[in-house]
């Protein structure tokens, strides 16, 4: 909490956790989720960040 995460170590998280084929492809990092009015997670403008 707090602190900056690189993509090395979000990269590094996910081999030494989850299975070969669940590690993402790609990854992008942002600074905050993009939420809805109600506060939801925006899932539209999350896959829009990845484009």
């Amino acid at each position: 909490p707090g602190g900056e995460v690189g993509y090395r170590e979000v990269a590094e998280w996910c081999r030494a956790r989850l299975a070969d084929h669940k590690v993402p492809r790609s990854i992008v990092l942002v600074s905050h989720l993009p939420r809805t009015d109600r506060g939801k997670l925006d899932r539209a403008a999350l896959v829009a960040l990845a484009d």
